[in-house]
């Protein structure tokens, strides 16, 4: 069993029912989620469509379930949804975790990094990209019709 502490601090987001912040770690992990997806324009379901594509089976429950503070995430499903909000998972999991922080790269940050890494590396980057660009684009193409 784990014990989960309570201080009266009041709950830097407006989504926790009780008014107190927990150290719970699913709690603190659902607050900073949500925050995340809110700033992002995530929902569960774009999350789980998007994580399919690369071949992730998670399920719009189970992304829901982290979001709600629910069930026992596996560390591959919460480390498969930090990198899709583009937020590290250790972020996501601190207490201290500020959502209003969550920005974009800087455009020399993103480059220096792909510089930095291997041919592999920049291939996938390639792949990703060219993925997201075909899933906007089918996106898109659905919202027509």
């Amino acid at each position: 069993m784990v014990a989960t502490a309570y201080t009266a601090i009041p709950v830097p987001s407006g989504n926790m029912r009780t008014g107190i912040h927990s150290s719970d770690p699913k709690i603190v992990l659902a607050r900073n989620l949500s925050a995340a997806f809110k700033k992002r324009g995530l929902s569960a379901r774009s999350v789980s469509r998007a994580l399919a594509r690369f071949g992730m089976k998670i399920s719009n429950k189970t992304v829901s379930n982290m979001l709600n503070g629910e069930g026992n995430p596996q560390l591959d499903n919460l480390v498969a949804v930090a990198q899709q909000t583009r937020i590290p998972l250790w972020q996501l999991l601190s207490p201290a975790f500020d959502p209003s922080q969550i920005g974009t790269p800087d455009l020399h940050e993103l480059v220096e990094g792909i510089l930095n890494l291997s041919e592999t590396g920049r291939a996938s980057v390639r792949r990703t990209i060219k993925l997201e660009a075909l899933a906007a684009r089918e996106e898109k193409q659905a919202a027509k019709t």
